[in-house]
């Protein structure tokens, strides 16, 4: 059966919202066909993530797995981590940036290739007034690079947390 999601916009009027996301604790199968063209399906008894590809109920599943992030933190002052997974959070210790100074990170991760598409955000610990943002993420074979620039009026004398997706 079909859901429909709702939500409230700035004149609070109802607005469907296409297209639902399908939650279970199995798979998607054939007869699941009342389901739009890109629909996500979510397996949460796997973490499975499955999304509808065509009217005649082709469910592809994107391999991508939910739950725990592996977490992986570098030793020392060091701009390079191994993660081996499409998702995870990379810390690095001990950096210290000045205001308005760039950091290239590297991760080096199996699951992504040159023409992946990385969803990343960046998380500042340390000097109240730093602040690294992600200022671009170059894929490669089995490794990305993430650059942040310290846009803080304070430079960093901390660490920074790149929580990542990859999505393709």
């Amino acid at each position: 059966m079909a859901k429909t999601t709702q939500i409230y916009n700035m004149n609070d009027v109802r607005t469907n919202l296409p297209p639902n996301i399908a939650i279970s604790e199995r798979d998607p199968i054939a007869s699941d066909t009342n389901y739009t063209l890109g629909t996500p399906w979510i397996n949460t008894a796997t973490g499975g993530l499955w999304v509808m590809g065509s009217s005649e109920a082709s469910w592809g599943q994107s391999g991508r797995q939910w739950g725990t992030a592996p977490t992986v933190t570098s030793t020392a002052a060091d701009a390079t981590v191994a993660i081996s997974a499409y998702r995870g959070i990379a810390i690095f210790n001990g950096f210290t940036t000045a205001s308005g100074a760039e950091e290239i990170f590297i991760i080096e991760d199996v699951a992504c290739n040159p023409t992946s598409a990385i969803l990343i955000t960046s998380e500042t610990f340390g000097a109240a007034a730093a602040r690294m943002q992600v200022t671009q993420v170059i894929p490669g074979n089995k490794v990305f690079n993430v650059v942040c620039r310290n846009r803080g009026a304070a430079g960093l004398n901390g660490d920074v947390h790149l929580n990542f997706w990859i999505l393709s």
